[in-house]
């Protein structure tokens, strides 16, 4: 005899059937369908005589009665089974539909079991003794005492139903929970990359690296626009992560295709044979794939492939990610894009501020711009970082704001200038740093704008500091500004030669220059340099620019 599927939950039928067990009581399965009455389970593995009567014809015959009598009635009612032994149904329903029974069995105690013995023997063809032990297996309990244990049983039965419908909501409770918290993980990692909105490739990979990490997938990438309006510097990049089974080239081109399919629609994911149908290559399954907007746009698509594990199907969990990935990173974008254009509005009122004071004196114009590029060369050239490097070219774009307050007359004096006049010259650093100070954007660069007159050996101003002492800035700055100055024409003297100038930036390492900065400026390129002062010659053909190339 064979257990049937008669009730959603087999869980909640084992439940209860253990508790018969426990109580004595051997259960049957029974189906509500008559063609199948008498479908039967018992647990009897120590009494087979009353498994095989129950499972005989005569045995089926009465179950099959029960079960039509049964399903005529709302609450099915206790009835004999055989003499002495009582069925008690307990209904088991899909949807407030009728499937079956659990049937527990329990001796009447009231009545000599005599009878039940040979009914069972009867069925089975069993000698009585086999029959005899079956029957004292079976709980016997006094017949008045038979609904009290049917409302006990359906007691059971409704505990265990009601655990069951809580443990579901538990596991479902869980689930949700288990996917917020990824989401929510997910969110707060990329969050400290959010304010890095100078390096948005450095963004991009932090995404698709922990994504990587929270799912199933091989690999994980980002493919954009070429539009470099919307995409800025990653126009036309594909990025990913990962351990694809496919090489570069195959992944680059399913991030074209899911690209393609992103501008297209909203759909959240391509089958595996689609793209191999579109571009001749094995994804190694389905593609999961969500667009990146900025505004209206979409601007790009985050895809994740070659999913891994039990469970391959693509799932709203795995989108949900994605999703949340994909917002993350239009917020970024569009700050980002807020950032650049403040920025640029930032540098360009620099660049005209310091245009305005290059201005005062006409053999100086275009040298902040000149001093920052050399200095962003060096900084280059010794490997500061790069968000180091773009707060020096802001350093030297300021570093001589303070010649607004010294006389125009003293920056213009033909000849050279008097004690007096060179100590007004030698306060333009500290005037610089007191215009400047109160703008907290510009704090890291004003160690650059008041030291970039010290000397290494210690005899500079306006601190007289010395060595390693100096800010790196200051050092850096030093080396860029005397350069252009010494390549520059002035009242009292032209322009040095460009072999005369290094000489000098040779001799004067270790006394003025950081020797070491000194043997890595000789080695820069200097093309960069004349190119700006060619387009300074051509914006102001006044200015007496001619560097000592052509001297």
């Amino acid at each position: 005899m064979t257990d049937r599927a008669v009730h959603p939950d087999a869980a909640i039928v084992e439940q209860t059937r253990s508790r018969c067990r426990a109580l004595a009581l051997p259960t049957a399965l029974v189906e509500r369908d008559g063609a199948l009455a008498g479908a039967l389970a018992v647990d009897a593995a120590d009494s087979p005589a009353l498994a095989a009567a129950l499972a005989s014809e005569p045995g089926r015959a009465r179950f099959a009665e029960l079960a039509r009598r049964w399903s005529a009635e709302d609450l099915p009612h206790p009835d004999e089974l055989a003499p002495g032994l009582i069925a008690i149904p307990l209904v088991l329903a899909d949807r407030r539909r009728r499937g079956g029974y659990l049937v527990a069995l329990v001796r009447n105690a009231d009545e000599d079991p005599s009878p039940l013995v040979s009914a069972l023997a009867e069925w089975t063809g069993e000698p009585e003794d086999a029959c005899r032990r079956a029957v004292g297996a079976v709980a016997a309990h006094p017949k008045q005492s038979v609904g009290t244990i049917a409302a006990l049983l359906h007691w059971t039965q409704d505990d265990s139903a009601e655990l069951a419908v809580r443990e579901q909501a538990l596991d479902e409770f869980s689930g949700t929970l288990a996917e917020s918290y990824e989401e929510i993980a997910l969110l707060y990692k990329l969050s400290r990359f959010m304010t890095e909105l100078a390096a948005p490739e450095r963004f991009v990979e932090k995404t698709c690296e922990e994504l990587h990490a929270t799912l199933r997938f091989r690999w994980v990438g980002v493919s954009f626009v070429s539009d470099h309006a919307l995409a800025r510097e990653l126009a036309g990049r594909r990025l990913w992560r990962g351990e694809p089974t496919a090489d570069g080239r195959a992944i680059r081109s399913i991030l074209g295709v899911a690209l393609d399919r992103a501008l297209e629609s909203a759909d959240a994911t391509m089958s595996r044979g689609d793209v191999t149908a579109e571009i001749g290559v094995d994804p190694g399954g389905d593609v999961a794939l969500r667009r990146v907007m900025r505004g209206e746009r979409p601007i790009g698509a985050i895809v994740a492939g070659e999913k891994i594990g039990a469970e391959t199907d693509i799932t709203s969990a795995d989108l949900k990610l994605l999703e949340a990935a994909a917002a993350s990173m239009s917020v970024f974008f569009e700050n980002a894009s807020l950032y650049d254009d403040q920025q640029a509005m930032f540098l360009g009122v620099l660049r005209a501020l310091t245009a305005a004071i290059d201005a005062k004196d006409r053999y100086t114009c275009g040298h902040s711009e000149r001093v920052a590029s050399l200095a962003v060369a060096l900084g280059e050239r010794i490997g500061m970082p790069e968000e180091q490097v773009e707060r020096l070219r802001i350093s030297g774009l300021v570093h001589d704001i303070g010649k607004i307050g010294v006389p125009e007359a003293v920056l213009s004096k033909p000849g050279r200038l008097s004690d007096e006049e060179f100590e007004q010259i030698k306060r333009h650093p500290e005037i610089g740093v007191r215009i400047l100070r109160d703008l907290p954007q510009l704090a890291d660069v004003l160690p650059g704008v008041l030291h970039h007159h010290e000397r290494w050996d210690g005899r500079g101003y306006p601190h007289g500091l010395a060595g390693e002492s100096i800010p790196l800035f200051a050092r850096l700055l030093a080396l860029a500004d005397s350069f252009d100055a010494m390549s520059s024409s002035r009242t009292y003297r032209q322009a040095m030669p460009r072999a005369a100038v290094l000489e000098e930036i040779h001799s004067c390492a270790g006394t003025q220059f950081d020797p070491a900065l000194a043997r890595e400026f000789v080695r820069l390129d200097f093309d960069p340099y004349d190119r700006m002062v060619a387009a300074h010659i051509k914006r102001d053909p006044r200015t007496d620019a001619r560097r000592g190339e052509a001297a």
